[in-house]
């Protein structure tokens, strides 16, 4: 009888702890630091801080109700790997990512990845020279929010100064293709009823939001909603379906901003 009590105890035990789900925690003061997790499963949390310059981040969680907070300080870091196409990602539902690059220039979010219904993605970056080379959703309900202060973020040109004021027109080949090295910050929604808030603060920064585009994809009733305060800034959305919804504010003085709608 002991031994059936003491079994029935375990099984409890080891049954809440798997609800519960696990934790990773990285913390890294120094340079040219390297930080990855991987989580499979519900319920898990991941939480990365980085404090110095030319770190990179890499995380990934298969399952439900996830969280992912990185938190980058200082310059030249990035979020995610080119090489091998890695950045921060969930697969499943009700996930939340947090992304945090303060106090520094040139930091890179290279991919933010989310496929699944009801995530929720938040990427900040404050300094010059900051880009988003992709933020990714796959599904229905989800929404992104981005907020990059500062100047030069998107990288329009890397640096050569080819700025897109008084240079392009509304047509929709030279808008949204201006430039063999145009790079602007880029986020990407497949899916319907997603949202995406678009926050810039600076001058010369460049965003480009691209909702229910591809192949055989018409969506259904996503927002986007973009504020610059600044000159020189540059906003391009294309929405592919119907039933969506685009605003767009821009505060200050030679700024470009065209939307594209195809039902």
């Amino acid at each position: 009888m002991r031994t059936s009590i003491l079994a029935a105890i375990a099984v409890l035990a080891m049954g809440g702890t798997a609800f519960a789900g696990s934790t990773v925690d990285i913390d890294q003061l120094g340079t040219g630091n390297s930080a990855s997790a991987l989580q499979q499963g519900d319920n898990n949390e991941t939480y990365v801080r980085q404090l110095a310059h030319y770190n990179l981040s890499v995380s990934k969680q298969v399952g439900d109700s996830n969280y992912i907070v990185v938190r980058q300080e200082t310059s030249y870091n990035k979020v995610g790997n080119a090489d091998d196409n890695s950045g921060v990602v969930q697969l499943g539902n009700r996930n939340e990512a947090r992304v945090t690059q303060k106090q520094g220039n040139e930091n890179d979010v290279r991919k933010l990845l989310q496929n699944g219904n009801r995530n929720d993605a938040r990427v900040v970056q404050d300094g010059s020279s900051n880009v988003i080379d992709r933020v990714e959703t796959h599904g229905n309900d989800n929404t992104v929010r981005i907020t990059q202060t500062g100047s030069q973020n998107g990288k329009w040109g890397l640096g050569s100064g080819n700025l897109p004021g008084g240079y392009i027109d509304t047509s929709d080949a030279n808008f949204a293709l201006y430039g063999g090295t145009r790079k602007a910050s880029t986020l990407l929604q497949y899916g319907d009823g997603n949202d995406a808030i678009i926050g810039q603060s600076g001058s010369r920064n460049f965003f480009e939001v691209y909702q229910g585009v591809s192949a055989g994809n018409n969506s259904v009733g996503s927002d986007y909603d973009l504020t610059q305060v600044g000159h020189y800034n540059y906003a391009y959305a294309m929405q592919t379906g119907t039933g969506h919804n685009s605003t767009v504010d821009q505060i200050g003085n030679t700024n470009r901003s065209f939307v594209r709608q195809d039902n």
